[in-house]
Formats: structure tokens, C-alpha cells, sequence
């Protein structure tokens, strides 16, 4: 079974941006807010200093961001992966859409903006979704 480089292409990119992204998220990591926490106690001015409960509350905010962006971008590369195993699988399969207009063996699967897209050997594409079946 095989897939078209398009869809390997759209993967390899679609990771390249996820790790540019982490290193972005990574870059501002707890060194970094005690960085700046230091720099405006040693600013601030005497007469009204900073609540230490804010810091401690902003610190968390900052560190629950964090998380939920990884996370968020660990789902987005299972979803691709998921969708990718799914395209492998229906490569050599016969296909027919929703309201019987277009069938034939499919030849090759594309993953484009998380829809997947299917060549058919009569050279019509198809969308692979609710409604197509699969013989």
C-alpha cells in the first residue's frame, strides 16, 4: 500500500511546525518568569511593593498556558497520525460516494488541511467522509 508524497509531505511539515511551536513554549519556562519576577522586585518602588500572592498566581496561569499548548499540540499530532493510518488502510480499496455518483478502486489518498482526499483509478477525486462506503 502505498501513499502519495503529498500526504507524507503535509505530515513532515505539519511537524516541523509543531516542534518550531514547542520550542517557542519551551523557550519561556520557569527560569525565565523568576527572571523577570527579579527584575521588577529590584525595580519596584518601595513605597508599594508587589502582592506576593499575584506572582504565585500569575506563575500558575503561565504554567497551565504552557501545558494546555503542549497538549493541545500532542492531540494535533495524534489526529494526523490517526487520519494517516486511516488513508494507508483504504489505499487498493473500492469506494463509492454518498449519493452513488463516483466509484471506483482508490489509488492514492491525500491528507490536506485534515481532510482526506481520495484518487480514484478512473482518475475522479473523492472525498473521504460521512456517507462514503467502502466494498
Amino acid at each position: 500500500m502505498t501513499i502519495t508524497t503529498t500526504s507524507t509531505a503535509a505530515t513532515t511539515n505539519s511537524a516541523s511546525a509543531n516542534s518550531g511551536s514547542t520550542a517557542n513554549v519551551a523557550a519561556f519556562d520557569s527560569s525565565g518568569f523568576l527572571q523577570i519576577l527579579m527584575a521588577e522586585m529590584q525595580n519596584q518602588d518601595p513605597t508599594q511593593p508587589s502582592d506576593p500572592t499575584q506572582w504565585a498566581t500569575q506563575y500558575a496561569q503561565m504554567t497551565g498556558v504552557q501545558q494546555s499548548v503542549l497538549t493541545n499540540q500532542k492531540l494535533d499530532s495524534l489526529l494526523t497520525d490517526q487520519a494517516l493510518t486511516q488513508a494507508s488502510g483504504a489505499v487498493g480499496r473500492t469506494v463509492q460516494s454518498a449519493d452513488g455518483s463516483i466509484s471506483g478502486k482508490i489509488v492514492a489518498v491525500q491528507l490536506s488541511g485534515g481532510v482526506l482526499q481520495a484518487t480514484l483509478d478512473g482518475g475522479q477525486s473523492l472525498q473521504l467522509g460521512d456517507g462514503v462506503t467502502f466494498r
